[in-house]
């Protein structure tokens, strides 16, 4: 009896020891786990930064871009209505919140006649921060640049262009300037 008690003894240690070993070998692995799965959060950390940093600029972006698109038609859809060419480009700057026009922006409201074909231009307004030429009528030469039927023989066309300086606020949206137009621009003919 008393030798089966010295070996259960002896093997109870041996159990132990190999036991201890394993849970060491085992409690290593996990540390080495630890790390590895540290170093995978930090990398997917920054490249969601990084998207996170994308979206916001790009998002802001087409933001602004839908407000130029508005502000253009608004004007158009004024200066049609027997709106004086000043009133029209006072209400499109007024209402360009919370775009500044007057300081990063240009408003051109143009209004154009086609007398049997000659395009004439009958009067222009501006206002803004950061001048910009019209893209429809080149003063110098005098020529306009529109599309094709626009406007009917006899009939005018307000076109209002909008343009705004594009700005990104975070530093990657500063990287994507390849991608981002600094110069944003909308043009509506009514």
């Amino acid at each position: 009896m008393a030798a089966s008690r010295q070996n259960n003894s002896r093997g109870g240690r041996c159990g132990i020891a190999s036991a201890l070993r394993r849970f060491a070998g085992q409690a290593h692995a996990r540390e080495r786990e630890r790390g590895q799965a540290l170093i995978e959060f930090s990398l997917v950390a920054v490249i969601m930064v990084v998207m996170a940093l994308g979206v916001i600029d790009f998002g802001r972006a087409l933001y602004v871009q839908q407000v130029l698109t508005h502000l253009s038609r608004e004007g158009s859809n004024l200066a049609s209505r027997n709106t004086t060419l000043t009133d029209t480009v006072n209400a499109v700057a007024a209402d360009s919140s919370p775009l500044n026009i007057d300081s990063n922006g240009y408003v051109i409201v143009t209004s154009i006649k086609n007398n049997g074909g000659t395009l004439q231009l009958l009067e222009q307004q501006t206002r803004g921060g950061k001048p910009t030429g019209s893209r429809i009528y080149n003063s110098s030469s005098k020529k306009f640049t529109l599309p094709p039927a626009i406007p009917a023989v006899g009939q005018t066309v307000y076109v209002t262009e909008v343009s705004y300086q594009f700005s990104p606020v975070t530093p990657i949206g500063s990287m994507l300037g390849l991608v981002l137009p600094s110069n944003m621009y909308d043009v509506a003919y009514f």
